[in-house]
């Protein structure tokens, strides 16, 4: 959960324009992870709030009571899309403050986390190898944020925590390139 107040402020027109193109990006990039708009709903409406969030993917009622999973895009592409807007709004508001990223992922006893894209080979055959998560909740080292970040690089030291908790090296965590920037498929 991410945490901050912002003073009511005049905005340049140039820079309200890029806030705008940054929300509908932001906006988009969720709904489009989602297939029941409800789910996505409860999103945006929670994202205002200080309530959690099921981030849920697209398994199979009979595979969840098997072996819930936690599908990669949530767990990749909401954090680093979460900061990339919020670096457009650090950055149109000229916010000179540091902020506190409190990342929380509740009730995951018993979840597995899938490495990979889902199109490897490693993604495909994590149900062999990956082991469930064994604590009830899982709670990322509270950090505090320079706001000169780097959306991209602060959302991989983010999941590469929650990577780590479910016995995984970075090298596990899909869509991030060598130039150091998340790369989603469309």
């Amino acid at each position: 959960m991410v945490q901050t107040r912002f003073s009511a402020q005049q905005v340049e027109a140039e820079k309200k324009e890029e806030l705008n193109r940054r929300l509908k990006e932001f906006y988009t990039n969720i709904k489009n992870r989602f297939k029941l708009f409800k789910t996505f709903q409860e999103v945006i409406d929670g994202s205002s709030g200080y309530s959690s969030i099921d981030l849920k993917d697209e398994q199979s009622p009979e595979e969840f009571v098997k072996r819930p999973r936690l599908y990669p895009y949530p767990v990749v592409e909401y954090p680093t899309t979460f900061l990339r807007l919020y670096r457009a709004i650090v950055d149109a508001l000229e916010i000179h403050k540091d902020f506190i990223v409190d990342l929380r992922y509740l009730n995951l006893k018993g979840y597995v986390l899938a490495p990979y894209a889902p199109n490897a080979i490693g993604f495909m055959l994590a149900d062999s190898y990956s082991k469930p998560f064994q604590d009830k909740h899982l709670y990322v080292p509270r950090m505090t944020i320079g706001n000169d970040f780097e959306p991209d690089k602060t959302a991989y030291e983010l999941v590469r925590m929650v990577y780590a908790a479910f016995g995984f090296d970075a090298s596990a965590i899909p869509f991030f390139t060598k130039e150091g920037s998340f790369d989603f498929p469309s």
